[in-house]
């Protein structure tokens, strides 16, 4: 793939910058709080809430209000050669809920670039920027389509996501499964929400860079879904999606990863398939960031939250390490791994 980062920007209960929510992860500032949504138990349902957007506000205005400061704050740290004009728009990739969730509503699908390009000031390539509804592993699936816009010869493209779980339909469908964390569910997590933009670029033009996208694939775990066999049953997830990409991206890059980033949540079967696909490819020894726990689960703006903090780390030279692997997991089977690295590591 071979992208250079030239700008990020992020906005989340962290904080209202990528420098902010960078440095608030670091520290594990995380305050979930009760909101105004109760449980099947009748108990106050808690989440980690951003500053500024109310609590009246959910679904399309609320990602709206995430993500457009976000973006805005991507488009105002480009160099000059990369400014965003009517001469030279900027393509947008953005990362959203998969479809037929509870919050799902047309106006997301239909309206959603075009309110960001209103809201956040930036001068959009409408009519080549596009959604990708895959949730956590879609970041994956975005950056292949910006891989190959930059090789056709795009001079920049702005790839992020968005997320909210802060709808009173989305938490209820979430209680009812027991997907929670609280008393009385198994292995729940907390549910967050963030939205991050990064500005894509073969950046010859100019030195300034955080850092690159090494590379990226993506594959489907089919045994996920239910008739996935022969016989139309449900097949055991043993990982083989997973397992198959680390080791596809470790042998393309030809570089043995030491730190791995990924959405683990704390739910069971996600710790269980994890545990199979690194325990085949990595190393005993490597070091795991599960960032979801300092974060909140944040779903479909995993992948770019989580690029952002690795690339601001090592704008600030306290990452753990100058290369990284980014491991994504979608609800409905999708998987993602996004190779990573600083400036001058690649």
């Amino acid at each position: 793939m071979k992208a250079d980062v030239i700008s990020v920007g992020a906005r989340g209960p962290l904080g209202l910058s990528a420098l902010q929510v960078t440095m608030c992860l670091r520290a594990r500032k995380l305050e979930p709080r009760s909101t105004a949504f109760f449980d099947r138990r009748g108990q106050e349902i808690g989440m980690a809430l951003s500053a500024g957007l109310g609590e009246k506000a959910y679904g399309f205005s609320r990602m709206l209000g995430l993500a457009a400061p976000a973006l805005a704050e991507a488009a105002a740290a480009l160099p000059e050669v990369f400014v965003a004009s009517e001469q030279q728009p900027l393509p947008t990739i953005v990362c959203l809920p998969e479809e037929g969730r509870a919050d799902d509503a047309p106006p997301l699908a239909e309206r959603f670039v075009q309110s960001l390009a209103t809201r956040s000031g930036v001068r959009l390539d409408l009519p080549r920027s596009s959604l990708v509804r895959l949730g956590q592993a879609g970041f994956g699936y975005a950056l292949q389509r910006a891989r190959d816009m930059l090789d056709s010869g795009v001079h920049a493209v702005c790839v992020g996501g968005v997320d909210s779980y802060y709808h009173p339909q989305v938490l209820k469908q979430l209680d009812a499964e027991y997907r929670l964390h609280a008393m009385g569910a198994d292995a729940g997590f907390i549910p967050s929400e963030a939205a991050a933009f990064l500005v894509l670029a073969r950046a010859k033009k100019s030195a300034a860079r955080l850092g690159t996208i090494v590379d990226v694939e993506v594959a489907e775990e089919l045994s996920v879904k239910a008739g996935g066999g022969d016989d139309d049953e449900p097949q055991p997830n043993i990982a083989s999606a997973m397992t198959a990409l680390l080791a596809t991206i470790q042998q393309r890059t030809g570089h043995d990863y030491r730190w791995v980033i990924t959405d683990f949540n704390g739910e069971r079967h996600r710790e269980r398939e994890w545990d199979m696909a690194s325990g085949r490819v990595l190393p005993n020894d490597t070091l795991h960031s599960k960032w979801v726990w300092d974060s909140g689960d944040v779903g479909a703006a995993s992948g770019a939250l989580f690029t952002t903090i690795f690339m601001q780390f090592q704008a600030l030279q306290g990452a753990y390490a100058p290369t990284a692997l980014l491991a994504l997991h979608s609800e409905a089977g999708q998987r993602a791994v996004v190779a990573l690295a600083g400036a001058g590591h690649d």
